[in-house]
């Protein structure tokens, strides 16, 4: 007999040996052939070992029913809702700690931003010039309504027409003092674009559905003009953008809980399954 033939009888039969050992430790691995090649003989079966899949959603109402469809009285299932990202995963074969099962059975729900509200956050932190700023508010016209302070307001209409006749007016005073031992020079410029027969908007206000399926609510937006360049240009940002986040968040917990009724538990955060 060859020597190759007999290293590779004994090594067979080291790895039985092994594999016994293992077995009667209830150990999930198994000793195999370094040239050993696993092969997957499902797809030659009539049926799968168990059903597995992903299904994924825009829809609270899609998702809900999917999960009242296939969550089983005798597997536990969660749901885990990411607040940041406005997403969802619910795992229909979860288990528990005590009798975990494989966890490849779920489903995930991303809710979709609505136009109007990207066309927001795009504007958010934005420069923009006066024609930009204008035709913006005139492609949103329904969505919006303008202030000249927080307790004025001004009609949007005239508020688009103010800002595409910005005029800058600078004024400028010069001090001079002089004695016999001393000179002062002093000077200050003052830009102002803001009148009463034009006044712009300090504020917008921004009213739409953020994300389909949820309630519809109010941005505000404060404008500020900066007047350093040759040319007018806006500035814009949304006040306390992260708390309306926040909120919208809660809402969106709130409304799954309701559509899921009970079927899954949902919890606030994310599952990593490994």
């Amino acid at each position: 007999m060859e020597k190759e033939t007999i290293v590779h009888i004994a090594a067979n039969a080291a790895i039985q040996t092994i594999n016994r050992h293992l077995i009667d430790l209830d150990r999930c691995v198994m000793a195999v052939p370094e040239s050993a090649k696993i092969v997957d003989l499902e797809p030659y079966f009539d049926l799968r070992r168990r059903f597995r899949g992903t299904f994924k959603t825009e829809s609270i109402t899609a998702f809900a029913s999917y999960c009242h469809d296939n969550v089983r009285e005798d597997v536990a299932a969660g749901c885990y809702v990411d607040s940041e990202r406005m997403q969802a995963q619910a795992v229909m074969d979860l288990g528990n700690p005590h009798v975990a099962h494989h966890g490849d059975h779920t489903a995930v729900l991303s809710l979709k931003k609505t136009a109007a509200y990207s066309a927001l956050l795009a504007l958010n932190e934005s420069t923009l010039s006066q024609k930009a700023l204008a035709e913006w508010m005139e492609d949103w016209l329904p969505h919006l309504a303008a202030r000249r302070d927080l307790e004025t307001t001004l009609p949007i209409t005239q508020a688009i027409a103010n800002i595409r006749h910005v005029t800058i007016k600078a004024t400028s005073q010069r001090d001079s003092v002089e004695s016999n031992y001393s000179s002062t020079r002093s000077g200050l410029e003052q830009i102002d674009a803001d009148s009463e027969q034009r006044p712009l908007p300090a504020f917008l206000e921004f009213t739409c559905i953020p994300y389909h399926e949820l309630e519809e609510r109010t941005f505000m937006v404060r404008v500020g003009l900066l007047t350093g360049n040759d040319d007018p240009a806006f500035r814009l940002r949304i006040i306390q953008l992260e708390q309306q986040q926040e909120d919208m968040a809660d809402e969106f917990a709130g409304i799954l809980k309701s559509a899921i009724d009970g079927s899954v538990p949902v919890t606030i955060g994310t599952l990593n399954l490994k």
